[in-house]
């Protein structure tokens, strides 16, 4: 099926996940961003951010430097344009300078950045439309002071008119709405806290006109954005893609371990063998449709060495919280996952396994 020649993915700084019910289900008189957003875009539920690291960057947010590297080539070898619009309430303040550094993509030159403030992104210049409607896959990444619900829909709204005044009804971009991290969600009393859930899962919206909405559990993670839009785009030139690509991993040579997001026929494909990898600050994880297996390392402080679990399993996506460590019971699932996930290794960190048990 033919896809959008275009693609904008807006990514904000950070964002929570939304109820567990849709916030609509039709659009009312006069609708909100946020509401046609909902109504309009197919939502995935299970969408991970695979590096949580405090020092990750964009570039580990898509899996390496070298997996952004190849996109900017196979771009620019098929003659598309990136570009990345940075927006935040106060550009020059030291959080958004910072943000925006982290935010920024891995060698993507100055000529095709710009910086706005949000009065400025909702009504551009003349420079500033040809900054962005020049752009194939334009990157609008955000900063928001606490996640200012108010400032979330004037940025969507400011996305939709933009999209509109720029582009022809017709050949308006696909647009991914998602985040860098998620937001600390503490656990209701009277349970304690476990592995921070909240900064792991974040919302994602992808929105086209020949894409139907509704809600997927299709487990997917942040390194599988970037193959994907190279797949998009494919469809949206008419270029040959391969009856492979709509079903297997490695969608695009170079990007091992991903697997086709947005496509219509691939949607409603609930991946319940996949295991993605994830990692943070002193772990590494391993995700199913069913479970979370953290890995943690060592304690440095000895005292402490003795009562860190190294393995903790969680049931997913019941145990939200991940209070309930069931590692005892369900000890040869974890070795399972173990096993098919240092068999699969591709020596980089980023291959997608086949998950067993």
């Amino acid at each position: 099926m033919e896809g959008p020649s275009r693609f904008w993915m807006l990514l904000f700084d950070r964002l929570k996940m939304p109820s567990a019910e849709p916030v609509v289900s039709q659009l009312p008189a006069v609708a909100t961003a946020v509401e046609r957003l909902e109504v309009q875009s197919a939502f995935f539920e299970q969408f991970l951010i695979q590096n949580v690291c405090t020092t990750a960057d964009l570039g580990d947010y898509f899996g390496g430097v070298g997996r952004c590297d190849a996109f900017r080539q196979r771009l620019s070898d098929s003659g598309r344009v990136l570009r990345q619009v940075n927006v935040a309430a106060d550009v020059d303040s030291p959080l958004a300078k910072e943000c925006h550094s982290r935010l920024q993509f891995p060698g993507l030159s100055s000529k095709d950045t710009g910086t706005l403030t949000v009065s400025s992104f909702e009504s551009p210049s003349a420079e500033d439309l040809q900054l962005i409607g020049g752009a194939d896959v334009l990157m609008i990444s955000v900063v928001l002071p606490e996640c200012d619900s108010e400032l979330v829909e004037r940025i969507l709204t400011a996305v939709q008119s933009l999209a509109a005044t720029v582009f022809p009804a017709e050949s308006e971009p696909a647009l991914l709405v998602t985040a860098f991290r998620g937001v600390h969600c503490p656990a209701p009393s009277p349970l304690e806290y476990g592995l921070d859930e909240g900064l792991l899962q974040v919302p994602a919206w992808y929105r086209h006109s020949k894409v139907a909405a509704g809600r997927f559990q299709t487990v997917c993670g942040s390194f599988d954005l970037l193959p994907s839009i190279l797949g998009i785009l494919a469809r949206g030139s008419g270029e040959a893609v391969a009856p492979e690509h709509l079903s297997a991993e490695d969608v695009e040579p170079g990007f091992s371990g991903t697997r086709q997001l947005f496509a219509a026929e691939l949607l409603d494909i609930v991946n319940s063998d996949r295991m993605l990898r994830l990692k943070g600050d002193g772990w590494t994880g391993l995700r199913t449709q069913q479970y979370l297996l953290v890995v943690n390392a060592p304690s440095e402080k000895e005292e402490f060495a003795a009562e860190e679990p190294l393995l903790q399993l969680y049931l997913k996506p019941d145990d939200y919280w991940n209070v309930n460590n069931v590692i005892v019971s369900y000890g040869e699932i974890a070795r399972l996952m173990l096993e098919a996930s240092e068999n699969a290794e591709d020596g980089a960190g980023h291959s997608d396994v086949d998950a067993q048990g």
